[in-house]
């Protein structure tokens, strides 16, 4: 599954096309009765009506998860602002422990992994809240946890089992359809529109796929400000 998710996804296309082309034009056909070919359209159009909200609702997600990536990256560089200006002597730690969370944070991909090095940051600043600068520091982390929770949520808001096994119900009966439709005539040009029909199908499901996996190309972005705040010792931050 790691393999396939590395897979560009306009690589899919003409892969699937050719793979659908070879079964459609060596599967025996069969003449369905009209009723049948209800049945066909209304598993297209059942299966149209549950992906279309889906797709939206994943695009949105995405969108989302950047937003609040790149606050909560605001929230770290304007912490290192005020440790830098008044040149605090903790600023080395509290950077230190910084990069250690985002980085945790990049890496897995999982706000619940980083928690414990964002709550080692938290009591850095407490037990030496005496000094000032540190104590609004704290304030900042306190207020940054909406964030993170809001970012958690996100990265768990998948597709569900039960809305894939429907979607694979319904993609498998449109499918087998497709395969046995006997389309007079029987020809390259007939295989080749039945091949086109399934690979729209198939490339749809394997969009949705990917964006709930934060896999496409859309979500590669999302921890950039992260990426650039580590990268620039936290001197820069670019949206």
């Amino acid at each position: 599954m790691r393999l396939l998710s590395k897979i560009r996804l306009s690589l899919y296309i003409p892969i699937l096309f050719v793979f659908f082309l070879i079964i459609i034009t060596y599967t025996p056909k069969i003449n369905l009765l009209i009723s049948y070919i209800g049945l066909f359209s209304a598993s297209i159009i059942l299966l149209g009506f549950y992906l279309n909200p889906l797709l939206i609702s994943h695009k949105n997600r995405i969108e989302e998860l950047a937003y609040l990536i790149s606050l909560e990256a605001s929230v770290f560089y304007k912490i290192d602002l005020e440790l830098e200006e008044n040149n605090d002597p903790h600023r080395k730690e509290v950077i230190r422990l910084s990069k250690i969370y985002l980085n945790k944070k990049i890496n897995s991909k999982d706000s619940k992994k980083s928690d414990d090095d964002y709550f080692e940051l938290i009591n850095y600043c407490r037990k030496n809240n005496k000094d000032k600068f540190l104590y609004n520091i704290l304030i900042h982390l306190s207020e940054n946890n909406q964030n993170r929770a809001r970012i958690a949520l996100q990265l768990r808001n998948k597709v569900y089992t039960s809305e894939w096994l429907v979607m694979l119900l319904l993609y498998s009966v449109a499918i087998g359809f497709i395969f046995l439709l006997k389309l007079p005539p029987n020809s390259l040009a007939t295989n080749c529109i039945a091949s086109l029909l399934a690979t729209a199908i198939s490339f749809a499901l394997l969009f949705l796929w990917k964006l709930s996996n934060l896999t496409h190309k859309k979500a590669s972005g999302i921890w950039q400000p992260f990426i650039d705040l580590d990268k620039s010792n936290f001197n820069s931050l670019d949206f």
